[in-house]
């Protein structure tokens, strides 16, 4: 055995040693996160230790704080701040929701849509956090998880009471809650491409090289296709090198940095086929555009909105913040979200949009079947290299 080999078991044996610990109580999460990090790991490593299942339930630990009891009350005019997308987003949340929450509670809620938010966040730390209501990527989110950032499971359940009408499976996979999904697919230009392109193939057909769209390598939508991509072509989501030598191949690409982008791109008929989320396209399909989206008969990935409380916030915002949250989870948000930008909602109790249930979803567990759940965890310990790769390649 090297010298290399039996450093890395004697590391890895400290690591363990410390989160048998943790998890017998002989050690709290500030002194076991000061040991890893002066183990010299990084930042993702130390995410990737505390994400392990021994350590969060360990966390979990003791009774849940009951803040809020499901009804209406006073905030005295307090204020909230929730961390969320922009735009249309936006738009829907102040007129579907925080209008007549501001109104209901007595409060201000302060609506940041400003990313990224993750450096707010980490710059502030977790006793003093600027955001209440968190959301944002995914990945960023279980690295201030592991942090010790949010609530656990168990507060967010206790006070947030729709939370035991959603489905499972979707929605406590990740930090706080996943409440809403787009299924991710191809978009297309019905007035160039007259036939649905079913396969994620088509993506590489080389007629659509200088039309084609996907992801910068730092969005979340293109880390979904690259362990799509990976999957299907290769032995599984893990096989990076399968993946890399797959977007080699199907250059050159059109990189767009976000949703809004790809949806101006294909209005503008620049773009006439993308990797895109369902919503968006048949936001704009429903708008009159030439544009539709159909599933990749290979693989049906989904983008999640997920919703997370700061456990540093004072009582009252946290209290704010889980009756905020409450009203994106109920039923009656769910059919809002639905309705207004194609989200499926998660509650099972929601009724889903007509314009969903025309175009085949019912509204009901069996949506879910069949999706393609991404391994965040497996990709935030590999994404530095996934991200500089990809970079490399789409560059050259």
């Amino acid at each position: 055995m090297d010298k290399t080999t039996k450093d890395t078991d004697r590391l890895i044996r400290t690591i363990e040693t410390m989160q048998a610990r943790y998890a017998g109580g002989e050690m709290n999460r500030r002194t076991l996160l000061q040991g890893l990090f002066a183990l010299g790991l990084s930042s993702t490593a130390v995410a990737l230790v505390m994400s392990d299942k021994s350590v969060a339930h360990a966390a979990e630990g003791g009774p849940a704080e009951v803040l809020w009891d499901g009804k209406p009350f006073d905030a005295g005019g307090e204020t909230v701040t929730i961390a969320h997308w922009g735009g249309e987003m936006e738009d829907f949340a102040r007129k579907g929701i925080i209008d007549k929450f501001e109104t209901d509670f007595n409060c201000k809620v302060v609506y940041d849509s400003n990313a990224p938010w993750f450096s707010k966040m980490s710059l502030a730390g977790p006793d003093n956090p600027p955001i209440d209501l968190y959301n944002g990527n995914l990945p960023e989110a279980i690295n201030l998880e592991a942090r010790g950032f949010f609530t656990s499971r168990e507060e967010l359940k206790a006070n947030v009471p729709s939370l035991a009408d959603m489905w499972p499976d979707i929605a406590f996979y990740g930090p706080g809650v996943i409440w809403a999904l787009h299924v991710m697919g191809i978009a297309y230009r019905t007035d160039v491409i007259t036939t649905p392109p079913n396969s994620l193939a088509e993506l590489w057909n080389k007629k659509y090289e200088n039309t084609r769209a996907i992801y910068g390598p730092i969005n979340d939508l293109q880390a979904i296709l690259f362990m799509s991509v990976s999957k299907i072509w290769g032995k599984d989501q893990y096989d990076m090198q399968t993946g890399f030598d797959k977007f080699v191949e199907g250059k050159p690409w059109i990189i767009s940095p976000f949703t809004g982008e790809t949806m101006n791109l294909m209005e503008r008929g620049e773009v006439e086929i993308a990797w895109q989320t369902d919503g968006e396209a048949l936001l704009q399909k429903e708008r009159g555009l030439p544009i539709d989206w159909v599933a990749a008969k290979e693989v049906s990935p989904f983008n999640q909105m997920h919703s997370a409380v700061s456990k540093g916030s004072s009582p009252m915002k946290k209290k704010l913040a889980y009756a905020l949250l409450e009203q994106y989870c109920s039923p009656a948000g769910q059919t809002m979200w639905s309705d207004a930008l194609y989200f499926h909602p998660i509650n099972l109790k929601a009724t889903i949009s007509p314009k969903m249930t025309q175009l085949g979803y019912k509204g009901t567990a069996d949506d879910f079947a069949g999706l393609f759940m991404p391994d965040w965890r497996w990709y935030i310990s590999n994404q530095s290299q996934i991200v500089d790769t990809l970079n490399a390649i789409f560059s050259s």
